[in-house]
């Protein structure tokens, strides 16, 4: 299937965020998905800046399950 401007644009979309980050705190990431068409965004409860590391079996359990469903939580 050949990739154009639209199908890009309309595709589902997820941000991460850890409820603990200071430096992108949460309220901003909920401003940003708000604006952002088809998009998701997942808190990571006891997580800072570095979700990825800090919660490792809950990031990874999100992004594969949003890789294989198309949505994010726990599925």
């Amino acid at each position: 299937m050949e990739m154009t401007e639209q199908s890009t644009r309309e595709r589902i979309k997820i941000r991460v965020n850890g409820e603990k980050d200071l430096l992108k705190q949460p309220r901003y990431s909920e401003i940003i998905a708000a604006e952002i068409p088809n998009s998701l965004l997942e808190i990571i409860p006891h997580a800072a800046h570095a979700p990825m590391w800090e919660q490792s079996k809950k990031f990874h359990t999100l992004i594969l399950n949003f890789l294989t469903t198309g949505a994010g939580g726990k599925g």
